[in-house]
């Protein structure tokens, strides 16, 4: 897809208002119309990113993450439901899991993804965690509710980008393998997720390698330990949990990221950026043909990073002038603001923007008309007598 668009969110801009030159900022806590573009990163790094999960297990996912810590369960399958806070909390590092109880974390999709999309999806995908942690897709089988469908556990969270695996381990089938079970089986992707502080591992009974497995039959999902409800909490009988063969306590985990499907979810908290110039009063003759120095940074590394100016209600992206981010998530070039937009003096917002982030920053800059050329005063005739002879 294009990639040459510009956020308008963030910049402190009362709007860049040229529609073909914006997209949507990606906003974590709720994307139920707009889903997020290939190659976005975004970021959950408070308990107000995270939608509460419905203790109905019908309820549907939508484009957005949730959230819910949960305890022992009664023996029925239904669970203590309450917020992830109450478990976990946000930090440099990313959600901490304190240990007492497990959470799970959950992403729909905007649309089902067919089971064909499933090993392009997991090309890259990968999930950066310490203690335990266990990822899975949420597999919806025709007239039935999702179910949680874990990898095999031979990495971290059992995902390994392309490699990753199903089925305990010894006993594994490609992700292609599985995808083509779900085929058959007429199933859909409708979203994943993370549970952390359970020792779980894959949802395939024993099979043969060579034969893929019915994806009917790996969706078998035990609840955790039978106990009393804790006082107040909602329960809930969803899939999203439970989980196979969970361990009789929580284990002290922590979140940093989740890749699936092109797209990063950082749970360490979002860095700000920010943008500056050695000056920011100019000639617009200047500004339109030397241009001015900038520097960027709280970027993605390795995010291409866009420019653009607006001017009120007014923005252009200025193409063919692009940045990439470094390790640290620095940016720094010269920037030539387009003639035909700097048409005279005034107030111009210089602004950078993530491709991937979609993380904004502006700066203003004070154009000034170019100084008058002098104009040369006529020559004064000197009048003087002549002298001939001869």
């Amino acid at each position: 897809m294009s990639r040459s668009r510009i956020v308008a969110a963030g910049v402190g801009v009362a709007a860049l208002g040229i529609a073909t030159v914006l997209v949507p900022a990606v906003s974590s806590a709720d994307q139920a119309a707009v889903a997020a573009p290939a190659g976005t990163v975004r970021w959950v790094d408070s308990a107000s990113d995270l939608t509460q999960l419905s203790a109905d297990p019908s309820a549907p996912l939508g484009d957005r993450w949730y959230g819910a810590s949960f305890g022992t369960g009664d023996g029925s399958g239904s669970l203590p439901v309450r917020p992830v806070s109450d478990a976990a909390t946000f930090g440099p590092t990313g959600l901490t899991l304190d240990g007492a109880s497990p959470v799970v974390l959950a992403h729909g999709f905007a649309k089902p993804m067919p089971a064909s999309a499933l090993p392009a999806a997991f090309d890259g995908a990968a999930v950066r965690a310490t203690g335990s942690s266990n990822f899975a897709v949420l597999v919806q089988f025709p007239d039935s509710q999702p179910i949680a469908e874990f990898p095999s556990s031979n990495a971290v969270s059992g995902v390994d980008g392309a490699n990753t695996t199903w089925g305990p381990d010894g006993a594994s089938v490609s992700t292609q393998e599985f995808a083509d079970g779900l085929e058959r089986d007429h199933a859909t992707v409708v979203g994943y997720a993370e549970y952390l502080g359970l020792a779980i591992e894959g949802s395939a009974g024993p099979q043969s390698t060579s034969t893929a497995p019915s994806a009917a039959q790996q969706g078998t999902l035990l609840a955790p330990e039978a106990g009393t409800p804790e006082p107040g909490a909602t329960t809930s009988a969803s899939p999203l949990a439970a989980a196979p063969r969970v361990s009789r306590a929580a284990v002290r985990s922590t979140l940093q990221s989740i890749t699936f499907d092109d797209v990063t979810t950082d749970f360490t908290p979002q860095s700000t950026a920010h943008a500056s110039v050695p000056t920011t009063t100019l000639t617009r003759a200047t500004a339109t043909t030397t241009g001015t120095p900038v520097s960027g940074s709280g970027f993605v590394p390795g995010e291409t990073v866009r420019v653009a100016v607006a001017q009120g209600n007014r923005a252009e992206e200025i193409t063919g002038t692009t940045f990439v981010a470094d390790a640290a998530g620095n940016v720094a070039g010269t920037v030539v603001l387009p003639a035909g937009f700097v048409t005279g003096a005034g107030t111009y917002d210089l602004v950078l923007v993530g491709d991937a982030s979609a993380q904004t920053a502006s700066v203003a800059l004070t154009v000034t008309d170019d100084p008058a050329v002098p104009v040369a005063a006529p020559a004064t005739p000197v009048r003087s007598t002549a002298t001939f002879t001869g």
